[in-house]
């Protein structure tokens, strides 16, 4: 059985911190909404397409780290729209 030693760290190094928020946040506040989609959907899309010629499990958990964060945003979003 295939395992990997992915932790979501791995998407969040320091030197990718931006006045102490980690990348993703960042770029949630500084794109729009379709370019953050846009960014979002390409790396949960290119970790996906790679999985079995490149890193195996670790793409899919990356891609899946990537669909989490979209998921919360997408929530985060909704609920701002209920709240105007």
């Amino acid at each position: 059985m295939l395992t990997s030693n992915f932790k979501e760290s791995t998407l969040d190094p320091n030197y990718y911190q931006q006045n102490g928020q980690d990348l993703i946040d960042h770029l949630s506040e500084i794109f729009n909404t379709d370019m953050f989609i846009g960014f979002m959907t390409g790396n949960i899309f290119k970790y996906l397409t790679r999985w079995q010629h490149k890193n195996g499990i670790e793409d899919l958990e990356k891609a899946q780290v990537y669909l989490n964060r979209l998921i919360k945003f997408e929530k985060q979003q909704n609920q701002s729209i209920w709240e105007d």
